[in-house]
């Protein structure tokens, strides 16, 4: 890689990055071009160099947010570590990710809706997702393999452990701003998903 490349490949992940935090700090409406390029330190036409519109940034954003947890699920997924360990670093990412991400995915589904996203865009989301998923479905069968883990179709259980998750991640009018802690929630996830609620 040279230099140049280098260069050009820093500065547009800089903008993205500066964008994802805009996006989750504001709303992705309340938020321009301009103000993204601003923040990144950059002039409006260096972003244009790299992006067609606000939706190919929000696009590039989504898809990076999907591409690093799909790898970091897959690391953890191969790794050489008891099933448990591996399911417990698991939940927190996948917490993390939902509370920085399900506000602008959303977003992002609006949009496809639209036609301001093509379509074909939400198709690479979906195939990433299904990475994600299907990392998680691997460590789900070891787990049914091993014993640890409950016997069921491992797919559906990826898919359970993910709802659950998502769930505790969505904003409610309902809760109670003294429970709003993310060590406790991702603490309870845990407890939860490998332990259940029973006192046994």
């Amino acid at each position: 890689m040279t230099a140049n490349t280098r260069v050009q490949s820093f500065k547009k992940s800089l903008i993205v990055e500066t964008a994802q935090i805009l996006f989750s700090q504001n709303s992705y409406e309340t938020v321009t071009v301009d103000d993204i390029a601003k923040t990144a330190g950059f002039g409006k036409s260096t972003v244009y160099s790299f992006f067609a519109s606000k939706e190919d940034i929000l696009d590039t954003v989504i898809k990076t947010g999907f591409e690093q947890l799909s790898e970091e699920f897959h690391e953890i997924s191969e790794a050489d570590m008891d099933t448990i360990e591996a399911l417990n670093l698991l939940i927190p990412l996948q917490y993390e990710f939902f509370l920085k991400y399900n506000s602008l995915i959303f977003t992002y589904f609006q949009k496809c809706k639209t036609g301001t996203i093509k379509m074909e865009c939400l198709d690479d989301i979906r195939q990433l997702v299904a990475q994600k998923s299907a990392h998680l479905s691997h460590l789900m069968q070891r787990g049914i393999r091993e014993g640890v883990f409950l016997s069921s179709d491992p797919d559906y259980l990826s898919w359970f452990v993910t709802s659950l998750i998502k769930g505790i991640c969505m904003p409610s009018l309902l809760r109670k701003t003294e429970m709003c802690d993310k060590q406790t929630d991702i603490m309870m996830l845990q407890k939860v998903i490998l332990e259940g609620i029973l006192v046994r």
